[in-house]
């Protein structure tokens, strides 16, 4: 298929991102939302992001590893948490605290795939909708599903919607393949985040040098450029802690943190049309290994920074620690992944078929995001 200026779906290092165009690539339609994955590889362990640090059933099964809640590392108390539990969120995490704070971040807890894999490649196929055949180049991830529905009045769509290279990297989670060969619409992009002199908004809160930051900066140059962006994937890799959890946990957690906050200050103009999920393929064990680790488990954490969030509180139902309570030793999925994007695609972007997207799913939403109409497709 030829990639026009028209419309392109491409890969950038590990972001990937589909824009649609008219005549150029500025100023199309600058008050239409953005969706934003960032998909934390390797099994992000959420009892080490947020905990109930004071249940005993949680200090038992991590005597090295829980939260500590005193001490110059404490972890930091979070309000509004789940039922009657105190969750606290570890203190590398001190920029997301804030944005909770603030109102601008949500937890939802418990949160996993109905599919209980413990293979990384298998979770990561499931988690991105492909469930039928991952040698499958049909358009059949979630995204896919809604872009296509989405922009289907367009003259045509964004070119991973049906080009077979595009959908393994949907299906495959976003892998570093380059999908096109058109060095005119290569060069456009290139020049946009290259170029000092193009406008980005004064950040009051500094970059790290990771690569998150760099996507997340070149990310943010694209939308204080009113490019006409859809959707943003991101990888961020390294989450995957079977020894010395604490440490590894730190500085993926610093990066995560730092690099978001940054990201919200430098698009503070753009802020209310951009909505940014973080999710991983599966959670870890609730028991420590004996490398101060944990292996893969089931039930983890998804937040959703946004000003279309009803922010500052946790989400969804909190199935307890207890051994009985456990799944494959890991923590109970008790809120399907799928009910948290549907909630988003529905509410902010106007999906009014998720059952095409989603089958099966029985949509209970949440409440965690505000409802308001798109101006535009």
């Amino acid at each position: 298929m030829k990639i026009s200026r028209r419309n392109f779906f491409m890969s950038s290092s590990a972001m990937s991102f589909a824009v649609l165009q008219e005549k150029t690539l500025y100023k199309i339609n600058n008050q239409d939302e953005i969706f934003i994955l960032i998909f934390a590889k390797g099994g992000l362990d959420g009892l080490h992001f947020v905990a109930p640090a004071g249940d005993k059933n949680y200090i038992q099964a991590r005597p090295k590893l829980a939260l500590d809640i005193k001490g110059d590392n404490a972890a930091l108390k979070m309000r509004n948490g789940i039922a009657d539990e105190k969750f606290y969120m570890n203190a590398h995490g001190q920029e997301l605290y804030e944005l909770y704070n603030q109102g601008e971040l949500s937890i939802i807890h418990a949160t996993g795939s109905i599919h209980t894999k413990n293979s990384h490649f298998e979770a990561s196929c499931h988690l991105m909708g492909n469930t039928t055949n991952t040698q499958s180049a049909e358009p059949n991830s979630w995204l896919s599903k809604h872009l296509k529905r989405c922009y289907s009045k367009h003259q045509s769509i964004p070119i991973g919607l049906s080009s077979a290279k595009a959908q393994y990297i949907l299906d495959r989670g976003f892998e570093k393949i380059d999908l096109t060969s058109n060095r005119e619409t290569k060069d456009i992009i290139k020049n946009i985040i290259q170029d000092p002199s193009r406008p980005t908004e004064k950040n009051t809160t500094a970059y790290t040098n990771g690569p998150l930051s760099n996507s997340l900066k070149n990310l943010a140059k694209l939308i204080n450029n009113e490019v006409d962006l859809k959707a943003a994937v991101i990888n961020h890799n390294g989450w995957d802690h079977h020894n010395n959890l604490e440490l590894g946990f730190a500085q993926q957690l610093k990066e995560l943190s730092k690099s978001l906050s940054a990201f919200w200050s430098d698009i503070r103009l753009h802020q209310k049309r951009v909505n940014v999920i973080v999710m991983t393929e599966f959670g870890r064990q609730v028991y420590e290994n004996r490398s101060s680790g944990t292996d893969h488990g089931t039930g983890s954490v998804i937040t959703v920074l946004s000003k279309n969030t009803n922010g500052g509180k946790m989400y969804g139902t909190w199935p307890g620690l207890h051994s009985d309570s456990l799944v494959l030793g890991g923590l109970q999925a008790t809120t399907d992944y799928r009910v948290v994007i549907s909630e988003i695609l529905i509410k902010r972007f106007n999906e009014t078929s998720i059952e095409s997207i989603f089958p099966n799913l029985r949509y209970n939403p949440l409440n965690f995001m505000k409802s308001g109409e798109r101006l535009s497709a």
